[in-house]
């Protein structure tokens, strides 16, 4: 695949960071961005309630930008396969994975673990505040200890539910055993005739967990790469991508909370299946951006590309920052000025923080993680 191609990829994983940041932000701060109802609204005329409730939506979405997360990971450990079909390229991945990850998901438990030690945290008084008592209040709550804190750091992050500290991470375990799931089918399949019977199966049998867009992405990716015909034939037709395009839009920008949707777009869809809903979105949006140059194009802008780079980064500090920073301004500054006035300059510091703190962890912290791997590697194919 071009570099091209790869840049716009980098790209959408940019622009999912920075809708997971502005989720977080918008459902700590503007709670009816969630909820959709008005009397949790706090922006003039109500305006965070009747966005939740539009495709505008789609800007701090942040279901679905974790949905195209997961299409992006199994999408992009084919790739490199169907490109070379290299077996070892599936061994040293799946053997690199957990080492390459635990030392930046180390880092930001141990940082998580002393903020929470000194009483950093303000989200509960933030949540007062807010109105986001329902969902910011709850987090970091618990009496943080060193045993705890090793115990979600190696193993709940990777096999089991991550919550304690930075609750975020609960993405990791999905991510990790999802790849490595890729890279043994891969390992099994990867030469087989008729191996997307085997994807459909998985599909099915996923369609209410969240390894289904790692197994879709997977899918996708096979088609791309070695499905010519069906390609030209279906996936180039402008008119299938504009309906593929307005359909995933519709089920992509469903109000997270599934409810209060009556006299809106979305009560057409019927009974609320929230991550079905999503699943479909993100799959059919991701199958537009693969076949449409035009698409790639906005991805390609240079701004997404770097904000792809660092965007792992980006979704590991940015919930500490929020719940610590974000919300100490909020409670610091309640009552001297309006409270949008008050949000709109903690979002202006919030930001810089965020990936100021990003790139620490991209350059600086990543890195060991890749040497670790490399190590952990060739230990064991030199024994």
């Amino acid at each position: 695949m071009s570099e091209k191609r790869l840049t716009y990829l980098e790209g959408l994983r940019g622009a999912a960071a920075i809708m997971v940041v502005l989720c977080h932000f918008g459902y700590a701060f503007y709670y009816a961005l969630y909820s959709t109802y008005i009397w949790q609204a706090n922006m003039p005329g109500n305006l965070d309630a009747f966005i939740a409730t539009t495709p505008f939506n789609v800007l701090y979405n942040g279901k679905l930008a974790v949905r195209i997360f997961f299409l992006l990971c199994g999408y992009v450990i084919c790739l490199k396969y169907f490109q070379t079909k290299d077996r070892k390229y599936l061994v040293n991945g799946a053997i690199k994975r957990y080492f390459r990850l635990i030392v930046p998901i180390l880092f930001i438990e141990v940082i998580t673990y002393l903020l929470m030690k000194l009483g950093a945290y303000h989200n509960g008084p933030a949540a007062v505040i807010s109105g986001s008592t329902k969902w910011f209040m709850t987090f970091n709550e618990s009496t943080p200890t060193l045993l705890s804190l090793l115990k979600e750091t190696l193993i709940d992050c990777f096999f089991g539910q991550a919550k304690m500290y930075n609750n975020v991470l609960w993405i990791i375990k999905y991510e990790f055993l999802g790849s490595l799931m890729v890279y043994a089918i891969l390992y099994v399949t990867g030469k087989w005739k008729y191996r997307d019977v085997l994807y459909v199966i998985l599909i099915i049998l996923c369609i209410r967990n969240d390894y289904v867009c790692i197994f879709i992405g997977m899918f996708l990716c096979d088609i791309m790469q070695n499905g010519s015909k069906f390609v030209e034939k279906y996936c180039k037709n402008k008119f299938i991508l504009l309906f593929s395009m307005i359909v995933g839009m519709l089920f992509a920008t469903y109000p997270a909370a599934g409810e209060n949707l009556e006299h809106t777009i979305y009560q057409y869809l019927g009974v609320p299946m929230v991550i079905i809903f999503y699943v479909i979105g993100s799959t059919l949006l991701f199958w537009v951006l693969l076949n449409s140059e035009r698409l790639q194009w906005v991805f390609n802008v240079r701004v997404l590309q770097l904000l792809g780079k660092y965007s792992f980064g980006i979704y590991l500090v940015h919930f500490p920052i929020i719940a610590t920073f974000s919300s100490w301004f909020l409670v610091r500054m309640n009552g001297s000025i309006d409270y949008n006035l008050i949000m709109l300059l903690d979002f202006v510091l919030t930001v810089p923080l965020v990936l100021i703190c990003a790139t620490i962890v991209t350059r600086f912290v990543e890195p060991l993680g890749n040497r670790l791997a490399n190590y952990v590697l060739n230990k064991i194919m030199n024994h």
